[in-house]
């Protein structure tokens, strides 16, 4: 790829190509098109006029970046998607000071990162008003609403069920479980909200039409689903199947990987 000067590096197996400045995996670099060219997004030699053409997604399988997979793909324009192994110092420096994902190096070369920051830019610079809610201002308040109530409450209330130590002083086995199932509670209290939402609406959709909020819905039900934790919520249940059906979310899955 122009640009990217890769060497060899070891994760997790057997040694792969990494780009040296940007961390890019050579064996880990989606593309639509397929013929998109993708230069390493911080060359030194990188400017403006000579930017990938798209934007750059840097994710890890399943995580909430897939919402923005998945966003990409109803947009439909070109873009580059890379799976950044854990903890990668590389990619640390790119976006300190711990790496996280999802991150965005945007078509003008700025980096962008938290998931409702990125979804509402990706939507704009596409000029797709349908997913920020149309033309309705209220619509267009209750998407920003629910990413809200996505990324400020049910993404939170997963932490201390998959990174219970962060959230407690106790080594105990017994205060982590306690931790943990205080996390499976904050969870069941946010998808029971979502469940009495879609009890009033008759929208194949979380909204009125599709949306950002069923871009970023998906990961988060679906982490919930591999808990067992959707068989208490038919509605959600039944809605993430459909979502599941849908063509830009199956492409998504694919490109990372991973299923329903």
């Amino acid at each position: 790829h122009a640009g990217c000067q890769f060497t060899a590096k070891r994760s997790n197996g057997p040694m792969a190509s990494y780009c040296r400045k940007c961390g890019n995996h050579k064996d880990n670099m989606v593309h639509r098109p397929p013929t998109a060219a993708t230069p390493c997004p911080t060359s030194p030699a990188q400017s403006t006029r000579s930017a990938p053409s798209g934007n750059v997604l840097y994710y890890r399988p399943g995580a909430c970046a897939l919402g923005v997979h998945i966003a990409l793909e109803w947009i439909g324009r070109p873009y580059t998607a890379i799976d950044v192994p854990k903890g990668d110092p590389t990619f640390a420096n790119l976006n300190p000071p711990n790496g996280a994902v999802p991150a965005l190096i945007a078509t003008n070369g700025v980096l962008l990162t938290q998931c409702e920051a990125i979804l509402a830019y990706l939507a704009r610079e596409a000029k797709r008003s349908d997913l920020l809610g149309g033309a309705d201002l209220l619509q267009q308040a209750r998407v920003q609403q629910w990413l809200a109530f996505l990324t400020g409450d049910l993404h939170p209330a997963f932490f201390p069920v998959f990174l219970t130590q962060r959230y407690t002083v106790a080594t105990e086995q017994p205060a982590l479980d306690h931790t943990k199932e205080a996390g499976l509670q904050l969870v069941n209290k946010c998808l029971t909200t979502m469940e009495s939402h879609l009890s009033q609406s008759d929208s194949p959709y979380f909204l009125r039409s599709k949306t950002l909020v069923d871009a970023l819905a998906f990961p988060m039900l679906r982490w919930a689903r591999s808990m067992g934790q959707l068989r208490s919520y038919p509605l959600l249940q039944a809605y993430y199947l459909r979502m599941a059906e849908d063509s830009g979310v199956q492409r998504a899955l694919a490109q990372q990987h991973i299923e329903a």
